[in-house]
């Protein structure tokens, strides 16, 4: 009787595989590692470098564009989250992502300075950021996410981008010093609560573009 030995062959080859790759492997998405400089924590991607951390003496502060030879693109979930140290922030271009609550609770943040480059800004980025005063957002930006500045009380000014389309969820909520927003015509959505607690929002004219003006979005 003759057997065939090819189904065995077959299961050798995917089981040598299988286990290559559960040795050497990682998924994609996975830190390869973590570095800092002294003053920023890195993680370590195979497409990309995040800023995870902050362990600089604060003031105003710049961040990096490299580190070693690779370009830095993202700052990571709460990668300054609770900071009392940092004033100003300068981020320059390249950036392209700032992850949930990056800068929240950043108590004496005053100023931040955001790229062109910048397309994306995760849920509570600068939420409770009492010190906060004026933001110029990117000309690139098309969604303002949820409790962005939620009860950034000293808040008085903001430029929104033309091309933003919409305002989600408390994202203003509770700034209590922020004046007259201009809105442009690109704006579709002002989702609910966005400027509940804008006490001196006094005067609002909104663009016929817009589609949907969520639940309480502009109480008082």
């Amino acid at each position: 009787m003759k057997i065939s030995l090819k189904p065995y062959i077959a299961l050798v080859i995917a089981l040598v595989l299988c286990f290559s790759c559960l040795s050497g492997c990682r998924e994609k998405g996975e830190m390869i590692s973590e570095e800092n400089d002294g003053n920023f924590k890195y993680g370590i991607y195979e497409d990309r470098v995040e800023i995870i951390g902050y362990i600089g003496n604060g003031g105003n502060v710049s961040l990096p564009t490299t580190f070693d030879e690779q370009a830095v693109t993202v700052v990571a979930d709460r990668a300054f989250f609770g900071n009392t140290n940092i004033t100003s922030v300068n981020i320059p271009e390249g950036y392209v992502k700032l992850g949930n609550e990056a800068f929240s609770n950043s108590i004496r943040l005053k100023e931040v300075k955001f790229p062109q480059s910048l397309t994306e800004i995760g849920k509570d980025a600068f939420s409770f950021c009492p010190a906060l005063e004026s933001v110029t957002l990117p000309s690139n930006l098309k969604n303002l996410p949820d409790n962005m500045f939620y009860r950034c009380r000293e808040l008085k000014f903001v430029k929104l981008p033309d091309t933003l389309e919409t305002i989600g969820k408390s994202a203003f909520f509770g700034c209590k010093e922020l004046g007259d927003v201009e809105f442009d015509a690109s704006l579709k959505r002002i989702d609910d609560e966005a400027f509940s607690g804008c006490e001196k929002l006094t005067y609002i004219k909104l663009p016929d573009s817009v589609e949907h003006i969520g639940n309480k979005a502009f109480e008082a």
